[in-house]
């Protein structure tokens, strides 16, 4: 695995304490093969710190909610990691990933994080994944899995964690940002992608 994460840094605070987070610490914090999907919410969070210090808002791990649209183990470790919103009780998923800790086809992207006041909606673009991705995803594991399918998967993931941990961050996202905060009911998830 050869991730192009060198000077990628989240700063965050911490009972009054600004704390850095490189790429590099979530990559050693995750214990498991799901990089790809750490490489996605690390830079979506990446974008959501820019957007809250770019409206002169605090980003502070007390003060922040995440409901999330992927139940995926890469993206729960990096908003954990960064902003510790599983274990201080402030994370859901949206309705239709509440049964699965699985990534499939119909998985999506998309977070809103908010504090106490705003919410930055931030999405993956519909055209980051390519169609092959959800193809291979969808059949491995399955009796219609084909011979490369593991290896060819395991190159797409490194390509596109690669190619989101280099490209500009609104090259690959979609962010709104609003007033008021979110809570999961309220979300209408038909229209995620961007």
């Amino acid at each position: 695995m050869d991730l192009a994460s060198e000077n990628i840094n989240i700063s965050i605070i911490d009972n009054g304490k600004v704390v850095s987070i490189s790429f590099n610490d979530v990559l050693k914090y995750h214990t498991g093969n799901a990089w790809f999907g750490l490489s996605i919410a690390f830079r979506a969070l990446e974008l959501a710190e820019n957007t809250f210090k770019k409206a002169d808002l605090i980003w502070n791990r007390d003060q922040l909610t995440i409901v999330s649209a992927h139940p995926g183990p890469g993206v729960k470790d990096v908003i954990e990691y960064i902003t510790h919103c599983i274990s201080n009780q402030k994370f859901s998923l949206t309705e239709e990933c509440t049964d699965t800790n699985s990534c499939n086809s119909n998985m999506r992207f998309a977070w809103w994080v908010s504090n106490n006041t705003h919410t930055a909606f931030i999405s993956l673009r519909q055209n980051f994944i390519p169609e092959l991705f959800n193809e291979l995803l969808d059949r491995l594991g399955t009796t219609n899995e084909q011979g490369d399918d593991q290896q060819n998967f395991s190159r797409l993931k490194q390509d596109l964690a690669n190619k989101i941990l280099q490209q500009p961050l609104l090259d690959n996202f979609h962010c709104d940002f609003y007033r008021g905060t979110i809570k999961p009911e309220q979300i209408l998830t038909d229209n995620l992608d961007s």
